[in-house]
C-alpha cells in the first residue's frame, strides 16, 4: 500500500474526521510493508492528527470516538451527543 491509498481509507473510515495535511506529512516516509491499518491509525492517533471525533471535548478509544461519531450521525443513537 502506498500513502494515497493509505490516505483513502481513512477518509473512508473517518470521512472529514481528521486533518488530511497533517497526516499526510506525518506518515511521509514511512515504510508501509511491516504496518496494518491499526498500527498506522495509532501512529495518527499518537501524532494528534486523530483523536475527537465526535466533538465531545475528551479523546477516547477509536471504538469510544466512532461509537459516538456514529451516534450523531443517527440522530443520538448509542446514548451519546447529538
Amino acid at each position: 500500500m502506498d500513502l494515497q491509498q493509505i490516505i483513502a481509507q481513512l477518509q473512508k473510515q473517518f470521512g472529514n474526521g481528521f486533518d488530511v495535511s497533517k497526516a499526510t506529512k506525518l506518515l511521509e516516509g514511512v515504510d508501509f510493508k511491516s504496518l496494518d491499518m491499526n498500527q498506522i491509525i495509532g501512529m495518527l492517533t499518537k501524532g494528534g492528527v486523530i483523536g475527537d471525533l465526535d466533538g465531545d471535548g475528551k479523546v477516547e478509544s477509536l471504538a469510544e470516538e466512532l461509537k459516538g461519531k456514529a451516534s450523531q450521525l443517527l440522530g443520538g443513537l448509542f446514548g451519546g451527543k447529538k
